[in-house]
């Protein structure tokens, strides 16, 4: 394959070549999950380097068994490859910090089906001898061309090939999509036999398989006629791109035609044949203006041929499309009684004559017209469906030249809604607490929607999950549920799951309740996880003196996340586990609720401790959630714990 564009190499190959472990998979695990994952640590599981690719492939997962930490050739039932891409089907997403990058994500998944694969590249496949039998993967890049036959080409970053079969074998023909990455078990053929294109024949239908949809095509290879003519076979089933490309003979088809002509970009010293298949949407339409660009992939039937795929493959010389950008839905997590905005960033260099969005709950697809709101943004409204309806959209800008451009495909999946929403200020805020601090909805049923800020976490400690929608007093609170919260459903875009991670956004529906002057959420009956969160929550900065029993905010800042800086220990021990800290003026509570691996000495200095405000025992105090949450002062040894320690939902 020659002048193989660069990018597309190095998502192609992540996507077909053997991925070796040792150099592309461990580099992923190494800095991303072994500041946590390491021997001795309690997740049992060990990423480092010579120890990994066994605690990983076909192992039981600790945590979610028997679902396996890596089921070799299958990703969408391994817990790694669910907890990196954050399906929430195992918990929250990992490493605990973020998602990681969209390609380390991809080649990972590439390496779990490679794992159960017996695959070879397209490259290998056409070397074969004819009659062999081989199983390849690729990306389609063309509609069927046979009509009644199943007759696509499909590419990968070594070479193309086109999948064939004849009614007696597949019928009706498969149904493949642009963009399909599929995995085909066939014989090579060539046809016509010696001067032909090279054939993978499946033996039926259950031959192809569709891995997965809406991938990134190949990037098409820049090459001339004269190129083609001397070494079509490099680029046999490939998509290309000739620019400055004049027609020479022949006669633009009718609609329901298939027809040849003979096309020239070096005025006519080379030639060569493009035809122009019945089969695609090209046939009908307005033979497009000289000279301009084709984009195609090559055929062969005796000689090369040039083989345009869809109308849009032509564009005039110098033609720039729009181009569309920043993609947004609001809202970010829908729910049955919302409507979705879908918004993007549409520009061109000339002007945007119309923007359409294009989108299918299940029904087909529906066009809207997209407006212009302001400046270069263009919106369009999806209608409110159903809870569980994932909506697939996409859009399309055409300017005043008649160029266009597609965007990638979005979805989005439609949550039960969980009726009007409650501020938590609304719950939390009493105007004088010194002399009542309960509730003024205390009883009341509601709804909230917020960040997740602490997750339960602990064998004793798994009742309570915080909930905060905005910094500062009054915004936080904690949800209480009396059995623990390992057996509760949450509600994800994923189906039902068992755990919220911290950074999820959710919504909750309980009861709110006075408990020895603590403001809960207690009896949920719902909680929805719409995903991580946009904007995080940073822990307001307060002093001891704000939120100690009875200081001036210590009811405001009840449930909310806090931090105090430049603290000593002032006692070690206050009993029940707990103990103090001092700026030099006031001290307060820190409790233990959680195991947050810190035992304090008494004088010792500490940069920072964050966490959670409660109020239980008459005492407003303050609860670390992990081992990061309580910094020594410069100059003092790292706790391991600091660095190792992760969340409930990891």
């Amino acid at each position: 394959m020659k002048n193989l564009i660069i990018t597309s190499v190095f998502i192609l190959g992540g996507l077909f070549a053997q991925v070796d472990y040792d150099t592309q998979i461990q580099p992923i695990w190494t800095s991303n999950c072994t500041s946590c994952h390491v021997y001795g640590h309690g997740s049992g599981l060990n990423l480092t380097t010579g120890s990994s690719y066994n605690d990983l492939v076909d192992v039981v997962s600790q945590n979610y068994a028997p679902a396996l930490r890596v089921a070799s050739g299958d990703p969408s039932s391994s817990v790694l490859y669910n907890k990196i891409n954050n399906s929430g089907t195992y918990g929250g997403v990992m490493p605990p910090s973020g998602q990681m990058s969209a390609s380390n994500i991809s080649l990972v998944e590439t390496w779990i089906n490679e794992l159960g694969s017996t695959t070879i590249t397209i490259a290998a496949a056409r070397a074969l001898a004819i009659g062999s039998s081989a199983t390849v993967q690729g990306i389609v890049t063309s509609p069927n061309w046979g009509g009644y036959y199943t007759s696509y080409t499909i590419q990968d970053s070594t070479a193309g090939i086109i999948i064939y079969a004849s009614p007696s074998t597949i019928d009706p023909p498969a149904t493949l999509a642009l963009g399909d990455k599929v995995e085909v078990t066939g014989t090579i053929d060539e046809y016509p036999s010696g001067s032909g294109i090279m054939e993978i024949v499946p033996s039926g239908a259950d031959d192809i398989t569709v891995l997965s949809s809406g991938n990134t095509l190949p990037d098409a290879q820049e090459v001339t006629v004269a190129t083609l003519l001397t070494n079509g076979e490099d680029y046999e089933s490939e998509i290309i791109v000739i620019d400055s490309v004049s027609i020479t003979s022949g006669t633009w088809p009718d609609e329901g035609l298939s027809a040849s002509l003979t096309i020239t970009d070096d005025n006519e010293t080379s030639t060569i044949t493009m035809r122009i298949d019945s089969d695609t949407d090209i046939d009908g339409q307005t033979q497009p203006q000289e000279p301009f660009i084709v984009t195609a992939v090559i055929g062969q039937y005796n000689d090369y041929q040039v083989q345009p795929r869809y109308y849009t493959d032509f564009a005039a010389v110098g033609a720039v499309v729009p181009t569309i950008a920043d993609i947004s839905i609001d809202p970010e997590a829908p729910t049955d009684a919302d409507e979705v905005t879908i918004s993007a960033s549409i520009t061109d260099d000339g002007s945007v004559s119309s923007a359409t969005l294009t989108y299918d709950a299940g029904a087909g697809e529906i066009d809207v017209a997209m407006s212009n709101t302001s400046g270069d943004t263009y919106a369009g409204t999806v209608p409110v469906q159903t809870s569980g309806t994932t909506v697939s959209y996409t859009i399309t800008a055409t300017d005043n030249d008649g160029n266009s451009a597609t965007s990638d495909e979005g979805s989005y999946t439609v949550l039960p809604s969980g009726g009007a929403i409650t501020s938590i200020y609304d719950i939390q805020y009493v105007s004088d607490p010194t002399t009542d601090d309960a509730s003024p909805l205390d009883g009341q049923s509601v709804s909230i929607s917020g960040v997740v800020t602490a997750e339960f976490w602990g064998s004793s400690s798994n009742r309570y999950l915080y909930v905060q929608d905005a910094e500062g007093p009054w915004n936080g609170i904690v949800c209480f549920e009396y059995d623990g919260w390992d057996d509760f459903d949450f509600i994800s875009a994923s189906g039902i799951v068992n755990s919220v991670a911290e950074g999820d956004s959710v919504t909750v529906t309980g009861t709110v309740d006075e408990y020895y002057g603590l403001t809960e959420i207690v009896d949920v009956t719902e909680v929805i996880i719409h995903g991580s969160a946009v904007n995080m929550i940073s822990p307001a900065v307060v002093t001891p003196g704000q939120i100690m029993t009875g200081g001036s905010d210590a009811e405001a800042y009840e449930g909310c996340l806090v931090k105090v800086d430049d603290v000593t220990v002032d006692n070690a021990d206050l009993g029940n586990g707990e103990w103090s800290v001092t700026d030099g003026t006031n001290a307060m509570r820190v409790d233990d609720i959680w195991d947050y691996y810190y035992f304090p000495e008494s004088g010792q200095a500490l940069a920072g401790v964050a966490g959670v405000m409660t109020y239980t025992y008459s005492n407003a105090k303050l609860e670390p959630r992990l081992a990061r949450d309580v910094v020594e002062a410069d100059g003092t040894p790292v706790r391991l714990q600091r660095i190792q320690q992760v969340l409930y939902s990891d």
